[in-house]
């Protein structure tokens, strides 16, 4: 049996793949909510909303002290959304970069904690949502399988980036 080490990236190539996975990662997680919303009859999706646009008038008052009126709620909340989520991706990209293992199970382990940590610990500690176990239990479901679809595109696009950088 012949073992292969796993190649090492430049952290900078793994940020820049990790980015781009991030975004592929949120892109998905969006249209995952959208399904398992009308799948389940849940509000998971306006949940979501509620809580990044939550975060997004924090940052903004906290930041800039504007209170964001309703018409720029929808754009500061996507902001959020997608700044977190390529963000997320971003470091992903540069841990896997330094340490290959992190990325194994395909980004599986990357979207369940990014469930736990950010979802059902960090979000309801600021306020943002209510506690996990106040939910529907489908709803919390869908928000876990959410996050590995989020974790499982980000891997495999961050993976496509890298191996596309190293052909060139």
């Amino acid at each position: 049996m012949i073992f292969r080490r796993k190649r090492r990236t430049n952290p900078w190539v793994g940020l820049a793949a990790g980015l781009i996975g991030g975004i592929a990662g949120t892109i998905a997680i969006g249209k995952f909510s959208q399904f398992w919303a009308q799948a389940t009859r849940s509000k998971l999706e306006e949940k979501g909303v509620d809580s990044t646009v939550k975060a997004a008038s924090a940052v903004s008052e906290g930041a800039f002290h504007h209170r964001l009126t309703e018409a720029e709620k929808p754009k500061a909340a996507a902001a959020v959304h997608y700044g977190f989520g390529s963000t997320m991706g971003a470091l992903y990209g540069i841990g896997t970069a330094l340490k290959p293992s992190v990325g194994g199970a395909v980004g599986m382990p990357f979207g369940a904690g990014l469930y736990l940590a950010a979802h059902a610990v960090a979000v309801p500690a600021l306020g943002w949502s209510k506690p996990v176990t106040q939910n529907r239990l489908s709803d919390e479901v869908g928000e876990l399988l959410g996050h590995i679809v989020y974790g499982v595109v980000a891997d495999l696009t961050r993976r496509g980036v890298v191996a596309a950088v190293r052909a060139i």
